[in-house]
Order: C-alpha cells, then sequence, then structure tokens
C-alpha cells in the first residue's frame, strides 16, 4: 500500500477522518459530545496510570475554555457532564505513567476515550498542558500526528505548524495552529461556516501595560509580578532573575521598594533587553541599568526571559543616560544643570610643555621586558573584575587599537595584542561606573581602566580613553583652564571633536620614549 506524504502547509497532513468516525460512533451521531472530569473520587482507575489527581479550578477552566473552542470549530456541541457514564470523552490528571516514556495518552476504551496527561504545573496550568490538551483531544476529534507519523520524523513539521507535532520550538503552542483549524473545518464539514477566531484564554492574568514602544511590550499583573510581550511571539514571557524567580516591577523582589524598577523592555540589535532604573528612593532615577535576557524554556513547564549576566550602567548626566532611555522608548529625567563657568580663551598650541612622568614609563619599559614591544590585552567580556567591569563594545576596542597603531608611528615601539591578561604589559577594561576610571601601575605594567561607552564611542569616550592611555606612557595634567584637546589630550578641557596626540604630546612622549 503507497502512503501518501503531504506538505507543512497541506491540511490533509493532519486531517484524521478515522478518529472523527469513532467520536462520531460513540456519541451516537448527534453531534453533542459529553466530556467528563475525572476526579480522584470517581471509582475509575486505568491500568496504565500510577495516581489520579483532582483538577483544580484553573485547569477546569482552561479544558471548559478548550472544549468551547472545538465547539464552535467543528460546530458540534461539546458539553460538560456530571455523569461518568454518560461521557464520551473522559478527562484525567495523573502524577505519572507506569511507562515513564509517556506524558500524555488518548486511549479509545469500550465506547468512550479516555484522556489523560501528567501533571507539571501544580494547581496551575503550564504552557506545556495547555498544548498537551490540545494534542490530545486532538486526537479524538479529526487530527493526527502529521502524516500519521508516530516518530515525528519530518523535521519541516514543528508544533509552532500543528499542535499534532512532538518537534518542539522555542515555544509551547497554547492553542490550536491555522494548519489544525484548516484540517478539522474540513474533516467535520465547516469549510463554508465563518473563520474561526480563537477565543482568549481565560487563565491568563489581566494586565495593565508599562510601556509599549517598540517591538516588546513591558506589563505587570495585579500582585506587581512582570510580563513582556513581543512582537513575533504569541504566548505571554514572565520576566525572571538568573535563578528563575518572576521579578515584580517595583523591584521589591530582591530589593527595599524605592529602590529599583522596571522601566521598558525591548529587543535591541537581536538581543532581548530589560532597562532598570535606579532611583535610591528617590523620585526619578539615578541611573540605568540594561540586563541582556535569553529566552529559556523549563521542561514541561513555559518559556521565559531571564537575565544572563551583569548589568550594562548608564548615569545621569552622561550622554549614554539619555541615549540608552531613547533606544527604550522612554524619556530620560533631565540631570541637574550645573552652574555654568567662563569659557576660557584658548592659547596657542605651539610649544607646550606636556608635563611627563618619567618614573611610570620607565616603569612600563621595565615591565615590558624593554625589547621595544609593549604587549595590550583588553577585557572585553568584563571578566577581570566582575562587579566593577562590564563588556567593551566593539568599536571601543577598534578605537584602542587605531590609537595604539598611531603610538606606534610615533614612539617607534610595537603594540602587540595578547590573548591573555597575563601576557599583558597595558591592560583596557572597561568600568560600570565613571568613579572607577583610572589608570594605575599593577605588578605587570600599567591598568587602563575608562567608563562604558555606548556601542559608537563618543568624542569624549576616545578622549577620556586617550587621556588615561596617555598617563599610562608617562603623561601627567596639562593644568591650567586655557588649555585644550588642541593643546593636548592631557588638559582639562575637552573639544567637540576627537583629535587624538597633539604635536605637544608627541614631543613629551618621544622625550621620555
Amino acid at each position: 500500500m503507497t502512503i501518501t506524504s503531504y506538505s507543512n502547509t497541506d491540511y490533509r497532513s493532519v486531517a484524521d477522518y478515522e478518529s472523527y468516525d469513532l467520536l462520531q460512533d460513540y456519541s451516537g451521531y448527534d453531534n453533542v459530545i459529553e466530556y467528563y472530569i475525572q476526579g480522584v473520587a470517581e471509582n475509575y482507575y486505568p491500568e496504565y496510570v500510577n495516581n489520579i489527581l483532582d483538577f483544580s479550578s484553573e485547569e477546569k477552566k482552561y479544558i471548559r475554555f478548550a472544549m468551547g473552542d472545538f465547539s464552535r470549530l467543528t460546530g458540534a456541541q461539546f458539553v460538560e457532564t456530571n455523569d461518568f457514564d454518560s461521557a464520551v470523552i473522559n478527562l484525567i490528571k495523573i502524577d505519572s505513567y507506569n511507562d515513564g516514556d509517556y506524558v500524555g495518552l488518548n486511549s479509545p476504551e469500550d465506547g468512550w476515550i479516555d484522556i489523560s496527561w501528567v501533571n507539571s504545573g501544580g494547581d496551575k496550568m503550564t504552557e506545556y498542558e495547555k498544548w498537551l490538551i490540545w494534542h490530545e483531544v486532538g486526537h479524538s476529534t479529526g487530527i493526527m500526528h502529521p502524516n500519521n507519523d508516530d516518530s515525528h520524523s519530518d523535521q519541516y513539521f514543528t508544533n509552532k505548524i500543528s499542535v499534532m507535532s512532538d518537534n518542539e520550538t522555542n515555544f509551547y503552542p497554547t492553542s490550536l495552529r491555522d494548519l489544525d483549524i484548516q484540517a478539522m473545518r474540513n474533516v467535520w464539514g465547516q469549510t463554508s461556516s465563518p473563520a474561526f477566531i480563537r477565543s482568549d484564554d481565560p487563565t491568563l492574568p489581566t494586565l495593565s501595560t508599562i510601556e509599549s514602544e517598540g517591538n516588546t511590550e513591558l506589563l505587570k499583573d495585579s500582585s506587581g509580578n512582570a510580563y513582556v510581550r513581543q512582537d513575533g511571539y504569541e504566548n505571554l514571557l514572565t520576566l525572571r532573575d538568573y535563578d528563575g524567580v518572576q521579578y515584580k516591577i517595583d523591584g521589591t523582589t530582591n530589593q527595599a521598594a524605592g529602590e529599583r524598577e522596571i522601566l521598558a523592555a525591548e529587543r535591541i540589535d537581536g538581543i532581548d533587553q530589560v532597562l532598570w532604573g535606579y532611583f535610591g528612593g528617590e523620585s526619578t532615577p539615578s541611573e540605568y541599568r540594561v540586563y541582556e535576557n535569553d529566552l529559556w524554556g523549563e521542561p514541561d513547564t513555559d518559556y521565559y526571559w531571564y537575565e544572563t549576566g551583569e548589568s550594562d550602567i548608564y548615569e545621569i548626566g552622561t550622554p549614554g543616560f539619555d541615549q540608552i532611555a531613547t533606544s527604550f522608548g522612554i524619556e530620560a529625567p533631565s540631570a541637574p544643570t550645573p552652574t555654568p563657568t567662563p569659557t576660557p580663551t584658548p592659547e596657542t598650541s605651539s610649544d607646550i610643555d606636556v608635563p611627563v612622568n618619567k618614573k611610570w614609563s620607565k616603569y612600563l619599559w621595565k615591565k615590558s621586558g624593554k625589547d621595544g614591544i609593549i604587549d595590550y590585552y583588553a577585557d572585553k567580556k568584563g571578566k577581570l573584575d566582575k562587579k566593577q567591569n562590564t563588556k567593551i563594545a566593539k568599536k571601543t576596542l577598534s578605537f584602542v587599537d587605531d590609537m595604539l597603531d598611531e603610538t606606534e608611528s610615533i614612539l617607534g615601539l610595537e603594540f602587540n595584542k595578547v590573548k591573555k591578561s597575563k601576557q599583558a604589559d597595558i591592560v583596557f577594561q572597561a568600568k560600570s561606573k565613571s568613579k572607577d576610571a583610572t589608570t594605575y601601575k599593577t605588578k605587570y605594567g600599567m591598568e587602563v581602566s575608562f567608563s562604558k561607552t555606548q556601542k559608537k564611542p563618543t568624542q569624549y569616550d576616545m578622549q577620556d580613553i586617550n587621556y588615561l592611555t596617555g598617563y599610562a606612557l608617562g603623561l601627567k595634567d596639562l593644568k591650567g583652564n586655557s588649555y585644550d584637546a588642541a593643546d593636548s589630550v592631557m588638559a582639562a578641557n575637552y573639544s567637540d571633536e576627537y583629535l587624538g596626540w597633539s604635536n605637544n604630546d608627541i614631543k613629551a612622549l618621544q622625550s621620555i620614549w
């Protein structure tokens, strides 16, 4: 016998007329399908299960919701009965099967069908259990495993295509898929009926919107628990910490009230991110923290967003503070306006002696092995100091490389990038807080610690890194409010564009190297 296989867009791949005929036979062909929600007290015990469990009110609510959708889709009446003996479908929740390989079963008996599944969420309905209901009831109502293949070998069919597929993706479907709906409309002779519209899941919490700009909506329930809905992902997602504990919007999951709050969520450059505001008891945040999140699914339960590591920090009054707020679709509070100082009249940049620190240049020369090669390392992942360091943006890494290439040509030295910090004479690292930015001597040479930058460093970021590197090479502050970056990278006043080493800097560096 030739078995025809249909594509994952052809309803015939999942249409099952045999299960439809069996259900009609059991129900008496009157299109009234009675179902029974069995509890522990019922004197019926299939031999293939271990322990039968009582359904919670939430679970019963979801079953009735699903049966209502089956009614509207098929044109039949799926009616709950309190009489076990009159039921055509008997629904059972259990703790496990005798054969541990099963999580759900559809078992035709003598005149009725037992539909059972393993409890995985206690009294709550997990997304996985919701999928199991659609899948197992589907076996009785006219749909089957794709192309009747119980091994699910065709990977073109996934549970996004049909609830009858066991090939998982990155979510558990909590409603019939379009292919299932098309198949059942054909099996039940409903192709001329109005388009089927899925009902709203009554077990989901009532939510209010916190922020809805962009591709991700941040929400909370009546208890303040945090959720997101994201474009292209149909299920509601909880927000959880690294240990899997769901966050509250006001941060009281693990901190005192008023300390911090979740402000927005967004998928930016392909990365799921959550924006927190740190308030410290004030009415406006003094800093933002951005945490990367991953989509994660617990076995047989739900998918959710969870934090994957340390945060990126943006302090009020810095360019990054406003920029990150804009990228998340919120308005940043204004920083206190500093008292303006008179703009100094720039002096000529010619023949200015930039102060030097010969002890520091000699120290670095000694630590480098006096071979004309200075090895440097960039802590791009922020692992050298997990409490203070953060990732270095790729474009900032490129800037450091370019700056040292320029320095090579000035000093006649070779700056060699190494893969391990222990091999380096200079280590570059980004600090989460600006107060930790500095340059200092270490046992291996020098450490240049600069404030975290945006993905593309600003001219101020570049001047700051150049200034701190100047310290590492033996330059000192050029004191005097009249000097700016055109005079020296070591000047107190930055310019509106990045200028790099000035002629005065070059002269000073060459004098000590």
